[in-house]
C-alpha cells in the first residue's frame, strides 16, 4: 500500500494502524502483507464504510485530526465505495529485502522460483514473456519498469 511520508513514520511508530482508500474494489485482502516503504504491515481487515461512519477516534487511528480532514485526503471519486484497512506493523524484515540479498538460491528456491515463473507463462494470454523481461533486468540494471516496458511495446 502507498502512504505519504509522514504517515509512514506514524506506521513505523505503530501510531498509525487505519487507513481509509476509494478504490473501485479492494486493492488489499485482509491477512496479507504489504510494503509501506519503511516497514511491512499486516491487513487484518478491510470493510467498505460510509463517509459518516468515520469518528474522531478512526480518524486519529489513520494519522488524521479529524475524520473531515480524512475525507478532504482521500483520493478519487465520491461514487467509489470508500474502504477502511485495519493494519499491524510487522516487526520483522522484508522477506524480499533478506531474498535479494541472498548470495544464491538453494536447490529449492531456485525450484519456487522457477515453477513460479512458468505458473506465470502459462496463465498469460500472451503467451511466454518471464524470460524475455528477466533478460531484460539483467541487461539494464537500475532502469525504470515503465521504460523496460516501453523498450518492448509493453
Amino acid at each position: 500500500m502507498l502512504f505519504e511520508q509522514r504517515l509512514r513514520e506514524g506506521i513505523h511508530e505503530d501510531r498509525i494502524v487505519l487507513a481509509f482508500r476509494r478504490w473501485r474494489r479492494s486493492q488489499v485482502v485482509a491477512g496479507h502483507r504489504y510494503r509501506t516503504g519503511l516497514d511491512l504491515i499486516e491487513v487484518s481487515a478491510v470493510d467498505v464504510i460510509a463517509p459518516a461512519d468515520i469518528d474522531t477516534a478512526q480518524a486519529r487511528e489513520a494519522g488524521y485530526a479529524t475524520a473531515g480532514e480524512v475525507l478532504a485526503g482521500l483520493r478519487g471519486p465520491e461514487s467509489l465505495p470508500l474502504y477502511r484497512i485495519r493494519f499491524r506493523r510487522l516487526d520483522e524484515p522484508d522477506p524480499r529485502h533478506t531474498l535479494a540479498a541472498a548470495v544464491a538460491l538453494t536447490q529449492d528456491e531456485r525450484a519456487a522460483v522457477t515453477a513460479r515463473l512458468a505458473r506465470m507463462d502459462r496463465s498469460s494470454a500472451h503467451g511466454p514473456w518471464t524470460a524475455e523481461v528477466l533478460a531484460l533486468i539483467r541487461d539494464r540494471p537500475a532502469t525504470a519498469a515503465a521504460l523496460l516496458a516501453g523498450s518492448i511495446g509493453w
